[in-house]
């Protein structure tokens, strides 16, 4: 035989799924990284995807993947990764009124005015100011990436970088990632 064949047959027989990432039904995806997760994630307690099924679905799989690595990446900190997913489903504007993550899709986050690119400076200037910060922030920079979201949005995001204060080694690279997490959502939500 050739070694390929057997290296295919072996993983086969163990149960394993010998696929590549395009051969995956979009659907899929989010079920088997949370799957994933709570095999080999460090997770304090298991995500139950029954709860989260609906809100979680009702985002694009890029973005929930982009939710699923944040919490990978905390996961030391996250007490109750269900609980984590639902809020973060919910900040982006994913959920369903069912299941408590939100007012039914994206639609929810454009339901408030968009932040005026003044406010947002204003907002980082007084991060800057604060002193709590490893770095200071480019308040136009800033501005630029939060063109177009909500201003509760936005101003919880702003919140949630100051509550973690030092410990965010890269602020700007910590907004960055959210801020396009966010409209990837709001993207999604609008098509």
């Amino acid at each position: 035989e050739k070694p390929l064949d057997f290296i295919k047959d072996l993983v086969a027989r163990s149960s394993w799924i010998w696929v590549t990432p395009g051969m995956l039904p979009e659907d899929d995806k989010v079920a088997r990284r949370i799957a994933w997760l709570n095999l080999f994630g460090n997770l304090k307690r298991p995500i139950s995807y029954s709860e989260i099924a609906n809100s979680i679905d009702s985002l694009r799989v890029p973005h929930a993947m982009v939710l699923l690595r944040e919490l990978e990446a905390q996961a030391e900190e996250v007490e109750d990764p269900t609980e984590y997913l639902k809020k973060a489903v919910a900040i982006a504007g994913g959920g369903s009124e069912e299941d408590g993550c939100g007012a039914g899709g994206a639609g929810h986050m454009m339901a408030s005015p968009v932040v005026p690119p003044v406010s947002v400076a204003q907002m980082v200037a007084g991060l800057n100011s604060s002193g709590r910060l490893y770095k200071k922030l480019d308040p136009v920079e800033v501005s630029h990436l939060a063109a177009g979201l909500a201003e509760e949005t936005v101003s919880s995001l702003l919140e949630d970088l100051i509550n973690k204060g030092s410990r965010i080694k890269d602020p700007f690279g910590f907004l960055k990632f959210k801020l396009k997490a966010l409209h990837a959502a709001k993207s999604s939500g609008s098509q």
